[in-house]
């Protein structure tokens, strides 16, 4: 085990959704694709591996998880905890899209109204109707 000062110790534990502190959303577009990167208060003594039970969907399509947390090596060379990654190449062009992100634990329901448009406007950054959930909205 390798301790770092200032940082979380570098143990892995598989944890579900509800177990998380603070849980945060960044839901991103970039030309036609749509990722979200889910955060959270990181815990002094472990990293967070989120289950193979998590699912993530939008609009009905699955989203694949590309990272699902753990120990990660932050900007200045020391050990963090990563944040939980999901990418979809090509986003589905609906209106009234959700994004769901859930495992047994728990589901967080994101109303994405008609941003997956290519037509559609800028969505202000606290427009997004996560359930409560702090979120945040980067347009295409």
């Amino acid at each position: 085990m390798l301790v770092v000062a200032g940082c979380v110790d570098t143990d892995e534990k598989i944890a579900m959704l509800a177990e998380l502190e603070s849980p945060s959303l960044v839901i991103s577009l970039a030309g036609p694709s749509f990722s979200v990167e889910l955060s959270y208060e990181q815990p002094a003594d472990h990293c967070p591996v989120l289950g193979k039970q998590l699912t993530a969907r939008v609009a009905g399509v699955d989203v694949p998880i590309t990272d699902r947390g753990g120990v990660g090596l932050s900007m200045d060379s020391v050990y963090d905890c990563s944040p939980v990654h999901m990418w979809l190449w090509i986003r589905p062009e609906t209106a009234d899209a959700i994004f769901e992100l859930s495992d047994p634990s728990l589901t967080i329901r994101c109303n994405l109204g008609d941003v997956l448009l290519p037509s559609a406007a800028l969505v202000p950054l606290e427009a997004l109707d996560c359930g409560g959930v702090p979120n945040r909205f980067l347009g295409a």
